[in-house]
């Protein structure tokens, strides 16, 4: 029983470090359990759109990982004070606590709460009780500390979509804002400004894999079109001339913060890639394109891996 119960508690404290201390994904058994209930509910959404059943999950979700830690240190300890007939004992009688207060003893070992009515039995369980009220600390501590980081990191997530958002809501709208009559070098303050913000997000889907559940109801809010609508706008600048298209380095740091943010979360390239957007009135503003160039533009398979992106986010190319 001792083994069981150090494993449990091993296990979970395991977890919680590798989710909330590294930055090479999520803990072997939260993640797994987070992503299925993701992927259930995105059933759901697909089949009755509601973006506010989507926004309501990473708060629950947050809550539900960290319940999941507390829970199996709770249960692991129980075991390990259940695995001897005197670890716990009545502090007055010193007969062999039940079951129960065994349960009772952990937990407020865990959260240093408690009465004192039953206590570690010799001076080896005392020490055990002393190391289990550590873990519990240990754990409710770095539990609120990734609470913060992760609100943080989603808040962040909402203001490049709106950074976006507020200079156009699609790939053509982008284009026709940043269009002077010459070229488009005023898409390249965007780019400048929102590649490293990309880069950086892409990043946080490794320190906090929950991040990827934070669902922004409103689509001017939503991460995923906005990527969407600025892969778009570069794909179809790629089919201008040179000296036409924004700046070769802010261009090349946002198509890398895209590729990036992609791959770190966690999506493949055999979705449905989003349509090519109609360029008609990009025509119509004068800009120099021709369709078999644009279309070439979106034929590779990074455009698909995009478009899971999109739908693991509980959005489509048109609002809905």
């Amino acid at each position: 029983m001792i083994g069981a119960g150090v494993g449990l508690v091993v296990s979970s404290l395991a977890d919680m470090v590798v989710s909330t201390l590294s930055t090479t994904g999520g803990g072997p058994v939260s993640t797994p359990l987070l992503r299925g209930i993701w992927r259930s509910l995105l059933w759901l959404h697909r089949r009755r759109t509601s973006h506010g059943l989507l926004k309501r999950a990473a708060p629950v979700l947050i809550v539900l990982v960290i319940a999941l830690w507390l829970s199996g240190l709770w249960a692991g300890w129980t075991l390990v004070f259940s695995a001897h007939t005197g670890a716990v004992v009545d502090a007055t009688t010193e007969a062999p606590a039940s079951f129960g207060d065994r349960v009772y003893f952990t937990g407020f070992s865990l959260f240093t709460l408690g009465t004192g009515d039953v206590v570690g039995g010799h001076a080896g369980w005392r020490i055990a009780s002393t190391l289990c009220s550590f873990t519990g600390l240990f754990v409710v501590t770095l539990s609120l500390t990734y609470v913060m980081s992760v609100i943080s990191a989603a808040t962040e997530k909402r203001q490049i979509a709106l950074l976006v958002h507020g200079v156009g809501a699609d790939g053509v709208s982008l284009l026709r804002s940043a269009w002077d009559g010459r070229d488009l070098s005023g898409l390249d303050d965007l780019l400048t400004e929102v590649g490293p913000k990309l880069a950086l997000h892409a990043e946080r889907h490794l320190a906090y894999p929950v991040l990827h559940f934070f669902h922004a109801a409103e689509r001017r809010a939503a991460l995923a079109p906005a990527v969407v609508a600025v892969d778009d706008a570069l794909r179809i600048a790629g089919a201008l001339s040179p000296e036409v298209r924004p700046g070769a380095v802010a261009t090349r740091m946002a198509r890398a913060a895209i590729e990036a943010l992609t791959e770190r979360a966690g999506v493949d390239d055999g979705g449905a890639p989003p349509p090519i957007p109609d360029i008609t009135k990009l025509r119509e503003m004068g800009l120099p394109l021709a369709a078999p160039e644009v279309e070439a533009a979106f034929s590779d398979r990074a455009r698909a891996r995009l478009g899971s992106y999109l739908s693991s986010q509980g959005w489509q190319r048109e609002a809905t």
